[in-house]
């Protein structure tokens, strides 16, 4: 969080949450949602980085937008991350639509082709456009099962601060290969199975 914003909590913590304001798509782009604005997308660059700076999930999985010293609950099309697949000096590295590079630890393949990746700060959508780019990792078993094996690298986080989909290509941490299968799941049981709520209520 922002140190104005833990300054603002700290001097109102009291201010009501709400809801039914802003909603993240499968694209990870933040979308102004309700009567008035009704699927807008937020295209201002500090706009867009402050609502990234300032995302986080509270215990009962219901991620928000902590805007000063007020909650905004954040609708969810998909899952709480986005993921991109970029190439860095080393391999490659998943980058969220906050600009935080994780690393997989586990793998799912939904019943529309989506693949959702399990990471340290919580599970995420492969951007659509990216599948073809993770193909050239990807096998299939006899099992009519996706294996994937990619060279993944960690960036630094300083590197992750250019615009849109994009970071500095120096890696600062290469793990040794990971093997990865594609397990199974439904779309409809995201939720449940991953511990969020994707229309959050006050």
């Amino acid at each position: 969080m922002d140190d104005l914003v833990n300054q603002a909590l700290a001097r109102w913590p009291n201010v009501p949450s709400i809801a039914g304001w802003l909603k993240l798509s499968s694209r990870g782009e933040w979308l102004l949602i309700g009567e008035v604005a009704s699927g807008l997308k937020i295209s201002h660059r500090n706009m867009r980085r402050f609502i990234d700076r300032n995302y986080a999930a509270d215990p009962q999985g219901r991620w928000y937008f902590q805007n000063g010293p007020q909650k905004v609950f954040v609708n969810l099309e998909y899952t709480p991350w986005v993921f991109g697949l970029h190439p860095v000096e080393s391999g490659v590295c998943l980058l969220s639509h906050t600009r935080t590079a994780t690393l997989p630890s586990a793998m799912f393949l939904d019943e529309e082709g989506n693949f959702i990746f399990q990471t340290p700060v919580g599970p995420g959508l492969l951007l659509g456009t990216d599948i073809e780019a993770l193909s050239q990792y990807l096998t299939e078993t006899e099992e009519d099962r996706w294996t994937l094996r990619a060279p993944w690298a960690l960036p630094s986080a300083e590197s992750c601060v250019a615009d849109d989909w994009t970071l500095d290509p120096v890696a600062q941490v290469t793990p040794p290969p990971v093997t990865l299968q594609a397990q199974p799941c439904l779309r409809c049981d995201l939720p449940a199975q991953f511990d969020f709520i994707a229309t959050p209520i006050v």
